[in-house]
């Protein structure tokens, strides 16, 4: 009976050091709207689907082997009212900035609606600097994730034409 015991034990610290090594692995899809009615954007994430209905930048970030823990962003860069917001670096760049050093995690980012007219030109050539082309009323979906120091980029999609769709399917994060 001892014997059974200790063999089990070694097999649950031989699972776990397996899964610390070998890691494992989630799916996205995103899906962003250049311009059009406003449940044209989501984000799946594992199993869990996010609709979105914040017209701008909607950032979703996760730890990918707890995706139930999310932290989302919605910036409003499109605003037909006074006061313009002209600046959106400040919230954007503090949630990156946040995400950023926490190793393994992912941000997975879209568009709705409009998300160019009002973004700070900083944010503008943050988004250029991953491959996205901005403009108004295009779209675009990026998977970003921190190695603890940087955001490298896993998967990126982007469209200049007004009123476009783009679109990231099967999206595999290993962590």
């Amino acid at each position: 009976m001892e014997i059974n015991k200790n063999y089990f034990l070694l097999l649950l610290i031989l699972l776990n050091i397996s899964n610390f090594v070998l890691g494992g692995s989630i799916n996205l899809s995103l899906r962003s709207q250049g311009h059009s009615s406003i449940r044209t954007s989501w984000i799946i994430i594992g199993e869990r689907t996010y609709l979105l209905n914040g017209r701008g930048i909607n950032a979703f970030a996760f730890d990918p082997s707890n995706p139930s823990v999310v932290k989302m962003l919605k910036s409003d860069t499109y605003m037909e009212e006074p006061p313009f917001v002209k600046d959106v670096s400040v919230g954007f760049t503090s949630f990156v900035g946040e995400i950023k050093p926490r190793k393994n995690w992912v941000i997975a980012i879209v568009s709705l609606d409009d998300s160019y007219l009002n973004m700070s030109e900083d944010v503008r050539q943050w988004f250029r600097g991953y491959g996205i082309s901005l403009s108004y009323r295009g779209s675009y979906a990026l998977v970003l994730q921190s190695n603890g120091l940087a955001l490298n980029k896993i998967a990126g999609s982007s469209s200049t034409i007004e009123g476009s769709s783009s679109v990231l399917e099967s999206v595999i994060v290993s962590y």
